[in-house]
């Protein structure tokens, strides 16, 4: 049974996260209810009695496809969210209405409602809306898009949804939603539609759609990691007017300054941006790691969430019931020494290779544990087109399809004038002191690190006009990122190589210590006596 405490916990940073909407109907405005509008009804005064006049109502009043525009921005601004409705122009084709000016409007929203039958097209303008939607903010985006219409058949609108967009109709269950990797489409009826007894749920009035929305998409996308993410971004947006201000337009002269006397005068905006990140990085931690997000009532919903109806489970011969592992999660691993597993200390300290599987509710996790390593330890948005410098994580294009690490440090990978050779180590294999997550192919696997001088390499390659070396995007059945090696003189073709991401800067330059630290040993004849017990 689901934690109705995490559940709303979830609703709630949620809600926070969430900032602006953009609605597309095309019957948005039409028409005004005389509560809404005080003047309703008002006639200029005069000595005539008032003459029967009929209004001129709306066509779609009365009719399920109609929207109380007023109601439903009503709704989300009292849950501190802005809503933009957009009437979408009838006279124009779908390609027209949504080229002029909709996409854009759409895709810096947080969240996009679409009305199906805008008018009458069956869902030509909303499909074409998801399909830019789809592709217009990169790969990995998170999207949220809901529909909400006045027909009675949602499963047959979302069905036609994926058969149009190119998915299998089939993956989606009973419920009227899509997911689609991080693209997300719910789909709900306004409250005239007269839908079967199962869906009813999603019969919503304007009044309350937000609050169905929000729950959603807290229910698709909360979690322990999501949850943090999320408080931490609305901290930033909360108080990026007060970053914003700390660089106040007055310091323009000495920065000038600043950048003037730097040898190079373009690392000038970098320093400020590493400076910026510092303040950002306070902020979020001020803000997000306070407890309030992953605390034990989360983590006690959150195990539950995972568990589903199973109340005890049994790993490598071991019985956990949730409320242990709801334990451990909370107070750390040292909780398996107590009852009632009574653990080792050795076998404790051990249990990481199966302790996510506990989390989890018994089932494979290996490569859930590699792709968090992948996270913490990879960079997941760089600038494009990348640029070659410490770690950078190429594969050659060859038979041996090796993996290499950069190691050239990186001020010496910029201002370069001619070709520069680049200083690389291969991963190989899985046992090794150090150790890196690389993803090529459909899962992440784990690479130790090479760092034996006699496995260096040195590879040439030419810079830029900008004084870098550059990928460039190679199309195909995936488009990827690529390096081509100079040849030096070798009439052969060009090695050349796939860029596969790069390790976050500070993990790229402990391997980069450690690399020095292998190179500057100092040999000794030490006597053996002497070497053994500095070793004992």
């Amino acid at each position: 049974m689901p934690d109705r405490a995490y559940q709303e916990q979830c609703r709630r940073i949620a809600q926070r996260f969430l900032q602006t909407v953009v609605v597309f109907d095309d019957a948005a405005w039409n028409g005004t209810s005389s509560g809404d509008d005080p003047r309703a009804g008002a006639r200029a005064p005069g000595r005539k009695p008032p003459a029967e006049t009929a209004s001129a109502p709306d066509s779609r009043d009365g009719r399920p496809h109609s929207l109380d525009t007023q109601q439903l921005v009503s709704a989300f601004a009292r849950r501190g969210i802005v809503c933009s409705a957009i009437a979408v122009p009838n006279n124009q084709s779908p390609a027209e209405s949504v080229e002029n000016g909709i996409l854009e409007a759409a895709r810096r929203a947080d969240v996009v409602i679409l009305d199906w039958q805008m008018p009458d097209d069956d869902g030509k303008r909303a499909i074409r809306i998801l399909n830019l939607l789809r592709t217009s903010g990169g790969k990995g985006r998170l999207r949220i898009t809901a529909i909400y219409t006045g027909e009675n058949d949602l499963l047959h609108i979302r069905d036609t949804i994926a058969e149009r967009m190119g998915w299998n109709p089939d993956a989606d269950g009973s419920q009227p939603r899509i997911r689609r990797g991080g693209f997300h489409v719910f789909l709900y009826a306004k409250e005239d539609a007269r839908l079967t007894d199962d869906l009813k749920g999603y019969v919503l009035p304007p009044s309350e759609l937000p609050r169905r929305l929000i729950q959603d998409f807290a229910g698709e996308v909360g979690g322990l990691l999501p949850n943090l993410v999320m408080a931490s971004l609305t901290s930033v947006r909360d108080n990026g007017y007060h970053i914003l201000k700390s660089f106040d337009r007055e310091l323009d002269p000495a920065f000038l300054t600043h950048r003037a006397y730097l040898d190079t005068p373009g690392d000038a905006d970098r320093h400020v941006v590493d400076q910026l990140a510092n303040e950002l990085r306070a902020v979020m931690a001020e803000n997000a790691c306070t407890g309030e997000v992953a605390n034990s009532d989360a983590f006690k919903g959150r195990v539950a969430d995972m568990w589903g109806p199973k109340d005890r489970i049994e790993i490598d011969g071991r019985e956990f019931d949730r409320t242990f592992a709801a334990r451990i999660a909370a107070n750390g691993y040292k909780e398996l020494r107590k009852p009632p597993l009574e653990l080792k200390k050795g076998p404790a300290k051990k249990a990481f290779k199966w302790l996510s599987r506990v989390f989890l509710g018994g089932g494979g996790a290996n490569s859930l544990d590699l792709e968090f390593a992948y996270l913490m330890t990879s960079r997941s948005v760089g600038p494009k087109p990348p640029t070659l410098h410490l770690g950078s994580l190429l594969v050659e294009e060859d038979e041996e399809k090796q993996i290499l690490l950069c190691m050239t440090p990186s001020c010496d990978s910029v201002r370069l004038e001619e070709a520069t050779n680049f200083l690389f180590v291969p991963l190989r294999g899985e046992k090794g002191k150090h150790q890196v997550v690389v993803w090529d192919g459909e899962e992440p696997s784990r690479k130790a690190v090479q760092l034996k001088i006699a496995e260096w390499h040195l590879i040439p390659f030419e810079a830029n006009e900008s004084g870098v070396v550059a990928a460039t995007l190679v199309s195909g059945a995936r488009e990827s990122w690529h390096f081509e090696a100079t040849s030096e003189g070798d009439p052969g073709e060009p090695r050349r190589f796939r860029w596969l991401g790069e390790l976050r800067q500070e993990f790229a330059q402990k391997l980069a210590h450690t690399l020095g630290s292998t190179a500057s040993r100092v040999a000794t004849d030490t006597p053996e006596w002497l070497r053994r017990h500095e070793r004992s």
